[in-house]
């Protein structure tokens, strides 16, 4: 038997909760009237995380892709566009696929609006190239920390990577081996076995 959850006082941020509807397999679904007018049916579990009947999202999305001729009218949106809204997304969605990695780290998204974002960066460069945090690659994204990157540029700017003082310049291990023509494994064995700088790259 299911049990019966009275959501009928349940309020979301748009939609507003009328009568149960009927009994599933899953539970209770309810008859619900979002501010825009729009009547839905809607699962009980369901409505614990429900904001609209889907409204919002498009409200969302129009007013991005519409925004200062950069998103074009529904049609392809340029690249330096794309990447502002990929960071709005990083950052402050929990349903997107890489929020666990930037906003649930705490990273934010400090621009204000569009403009701000492509006065910092101007257009995009190129294949190639995306966005880097930098020269704080812990730091939040900012005017002042980003940049556009390569992936070489991304990858030397890790937070993971080892950084080696050596004859006065400071360079990741990686750099420091394409230079010296060395072995990236063989000088992460021997960083791990407490050799010294001079001794590894001399």
């Amino acid at each position: 038997m299911s049990i019966f959850l009275n959501y009928a006082t349940h309020q979301a941020e748009k939609l507003r909760v009328l009568y149960p509807f009927q009994l599933t397999p899953n539970g209770w679904k309810w008859v619900a009237v979002c501010e825009c007018g729009t009547v839905k049916i809607v699962l009980g579990a369901h409505l614990k995380v429900l904001k609209s009947c889907g409204c919002w999202k498009r409200q969302y999305w129009q007013a991005r892709i519409t925004t200062h001729g950069q998103g074009g009218n529904g049609k392809a949106r340029s690249k330096v566009y794309k990447t502002y809204l990929q960071v709005k997304e990083r950052c402050e969605n929990p349903r997107t696929q890489h929020y666990p990695l930037y906003g649930a780290r705490g990273i934010r998204c400090e621009f204000q609006s569009f403009e701000e974002f492509y006065a910092t960066l101007g257009d995009h460069p190129g294949t190639g190239y995306s966005i880097d945090r930098y020269p704080n690659r812990s730091g939040n994204y900012a005017p002042g920390n980003v940049r556009w990157a390569t992936l070489a540029e991304q990858n030397n700017n890790k937070r993971t990577n080892i950084n080696i003082t050596y004859d006065g310049r400071t360079q990741t291990l990686a750099q420091w081996a394409h230079e010296k023509q060395m072995s990236v494994p063989r000088l992460h064995w021997q960083y791990y076995q407490g050799w010294s700088y001079e001794r590894m790259l001399s």
